[in-house]
């Protein structure tokens, strides 16, 4: 059933935060982490069939996998697990009950843990041979009949789905069995039964032009190596003429990326330097270019005892900087989390940074209200908008109603909007009113604004809070 709409006027604003609202501070703001459809991210993998396992040919139950990651990573608090869901023992038939049901205890294991999906189905490995066209397309069809028959589990797991399909790990390249001249069809296939409201990722500006022009608007990226090098074969590069238009769209879609791995050398060559200590001050302002919603936790962090110890992310946690240095790389940044509730100062390293700012990162303040007009704004701190939201809704007591003009893009980084309703009725000192911003109408995905006002149920209450 559809929300009544509120009569309402939403505009960009001035970005200037008053003291109408508490904030969180560097020192209560852990809580922010476990925001859904964005920070740093987990990555693991189920390959379907009898036995399942995590990567194909291995022996690991990727059930238990999951759950050790939960675990190895309960400090950083990631919300997104990238999971690659290999088809391998599918290449050449349709998907069987056996697989279906594996996948959908994969799903429920996240849904029971409160993590979402970056979801990327996959056929081949450096051991395994990629699937042909005919077969993808007929796996496709089963897979979207499934999204079919379990919508309000895909609808509570998926955060966004990668193009896959097609090559070693579903990144589009190294490919034999699979012809190039069927990539548009597959990726158009995928898009047909992802769910509308998801964006679909891909690896390459190059795959991204094989998608007919329907389809565009949701197609966001992955970007897998990057460096700090904007002109890296490997990376993502725009051709010329078309990098100011590719970025001002990806400043609408929903995008990811990964560092190299931390025992890596440049061009996996290991007479060249190693990718071990990539800089903060060359790597943030790319995300932010990018406007990266997750980053990969699995790379350039914690891998082991491998060679070139410590990693990237593990040494920006000794690198600090302010917020002045921060926005000289222009980077936008929420002065709430260089202080500490009793106001004295925190430094905050670079880790912190990205961990709090990835994504979006959305504060409430200006509170008015005069006599049935209540008006907030909203201020994005992140690194990107956020563009999973479509619903914004306003809660007087129990009573929930939409914000018809609410625009997500129109929160880029350091941007403000200004909303204003005219309350349906008038209400008692007693009656709480919040703000409520989830992904769908009716959705439990809901964002948690920066603000120490409770937050119950998807709801941040801005007025007669207890």
């Amino acid at each position: 059933m559809d929300l009544p709409l509120i009569p309402a006027k939403v505009e960009p604003c001035e970005t200037m935060l008053d003291q109408s609202l508490p904030f969180l501070y560097a020192d209560n703001s852990a809580v922010l982490l476990k925001n859904p459809d964005r920070g740093l991210r987990m990555e693991t993998y189920i390959t379907l069939g009898d036995p399942v396992q995590t990567y194909p040919g291995t022996g690991a139950d990727p059930y238990e996998k999951l759950r050790s990651l939960i675990e190895k990573y309960k400090e950083e608090s990631p919300a997104v697990v990238q999971g690659y869901v290999y088809l391998t023992r599918y290449r050449n038939k349709e998907l069987d009950a056996t697989a279906l049901s594996q996948m959908k205890q994969f799903f429920e294991l996240c849904r029971q843990n409160n993590v979402r999906i970056l979801l990327r189905f996959a056929y081949s490995t450096e051991s395994f041979e990629d699937a042909p066209y005919r077969w993808v397309s007929k796996n496709l069809k089963q897979i979207g009949a499934w999204f079919q028959e379990n919508e309000q589990l895909v609808e509570d797991t998926v955060y966004a789905v990668q193009g896959g399909l097609i090559g070693y790990w579903g990144e589009g390249h190294g490919y034999k069995n699979f012809k190039q001249k069927h990539i548009g069809k597959a990726f158009a296939e995928l898009c047909d039964i992802v769910p509308e409201h998801l964006y679909v990722q891909l690896r390459t500006l190059t795959l991204a032009e094989t998608v007919p022009e329907k389809y565009q608007k949701r197609l966001g990226m992955h970007h897998d190596y990057i460096i700090g090098d904007l002109s890296h074969p490997w990376g993502y590069v725009f051709p010329d003429g078309k990098e100011e238009e590719a970025l001002a769209h990806f400043q609408t879609t929903v995008n990811d990326g990964e560092l190299p791995w931390g025992r890596a050398y440049m061009n996996d060559n290991p007479a060249l330097e190693p990718l071990n200590n990539l800089p903060p001050e060359k790597l943030l302002p790319e995300i932010a270019r990018y406007g990266l919603s997750t980053l990969s936790l699995e790379h350039n962090y914690r891998e082991g005892d491998g060679p070139n110890t410590p990693y990237t992310l593990e040494r920006w946690k000794s690198i600090f900087y302010s917020p002045e240095e921060l926005h000289a790389m222009g980077l936008p940044v929420n002065p709430n989390l260089y202080q500490n509730s009793d106001n004295t100062p925190a430094n905050v390293s670079a880790f912190t940074y990205l961990q709090q700012h990835l994504g979006y990162h959305l504060v409430l303040s200006n509170i008015r209200r005069e006599n049935k007009e209540v008006s907030f704004t909203i201020t994005n701190y992140g690194l990107a908008a956020p563009n999973n939201f479509n619903a914004l809704s306003v809660f007087i007591g129990e009573d929930e109603y939409a914000v018809g003009d609410y625009d997500k893009t129109a929160l880029q980084p350091g941007k403000s909007i200004a909303v204003t309703v005219t309350l349906p009725q008038e209400i008692s000192p007693e009656q709480p009113v919040g703000v409520k911003l989830t992904v769908l109408p009716h959705s439990g995905c809901s964002v948690r604004f920066a603000n120490d006002t409770p937050f119950q149920n998807g709801i941040q209450y801005i007025l007669n809070y207890k």
